[in-house]
């Protein structure tokens, strides 16, 4: 019991000090954001690593970590340094579950780095692996779909792109980074009416999404 309270006094003392970080970036203060929540990281890692223990402190854990760790990746992102991105990305799918956080991002980014490296066995079992562990994440599909058509196989790519569309979702939360990869994929590869189906989705959810689009591919954060 006692172990229990000390782990929650130590998660709320985490949480305390990333909420109050979370101004800095409006501040203009990024780089001090950026070393708070790389603390905060390093702690979580040495502290809370086994799943275990985050049962203990139960599901409050994972809005703060999401937000936090979204940040430090988006921010490794714009340095553009690959390894220091494989390394972040490794942790956080080595140390949590699909079911614990939203895993896309950091899933999504290894399986490319491995396509960029060659890697394209590795890199189909990996998307593979988590395809089967979350069949209701499209974007694994869609990412996937992307380094086929990295590979110069566009008829793969339009297949595992065909399989998410041809179901028809309605475009929210879970289902907009597909739409907005499969737009992107199937214009490049000529398919004009799916890639209007699909930019048609994304401005049925909030047509003001499309003016952030050519900044995201360009960024390299999803293309």
């Amino acid at each position: 019991m006692k172990n229990a309270e000390t782990l929650l006094d130590k998660w709320s003392e985490l949480e305390c000090e990333a909420n109050d970080a979370i101004v800095l970036y409006d501040m203009g203060y990024r780089d001090e954001q950026r070393l708070i929540f790389q603390k905060i990281w390093g702690i979580f890692k040495r502290e809370f690593a086994l799943y275990e223990k985050r049962q203990v402190i139960g599901d409050a854990y994972q809005e703060t970590m999401s937000m936090m760790l979204n940040r430090l990746y988006l921010d490794i992102c714009d340095r553009g340094n690959p390894q220091e991105l494989w390394d972040f990305c490794w942790e956080v799918c080595r140390i949590f579950n699909p079911h614990e956080l939203w895993l896309e991002d950091y899933v999504g980014c290894i399986g490319m780095l491995m396509q960029q490296k060659g890697w394209h066995e590795e890199c189909d079992e990996w998307f593979s692996k988590y395809h089967a562990l979350e069949p209701e994440q499209p974007v694994y599909m869609a990412r996937w779909a992307m380094c086929f058509f990295h590979r110069g196989n566009a008829e793969k790519a339009r297949e595992l792109l065909d399989e998410i569309l041809n179901q028809n979702p309605e475009c929210d939360a879970i289902y907009l980074n597909f739409y907005f990869i499969a737009w992107k994929l199937y214009e490049k590869m000529g398919e004009t009416v799916k890639a209007e189906i699909c930019k048609q989705k994304i401005i049925d959810l909030d047509e003001y999404l499309l003016e952030d689009a050519d900044a995201i591919f360009s960024d390299g954060h999803l293309l």
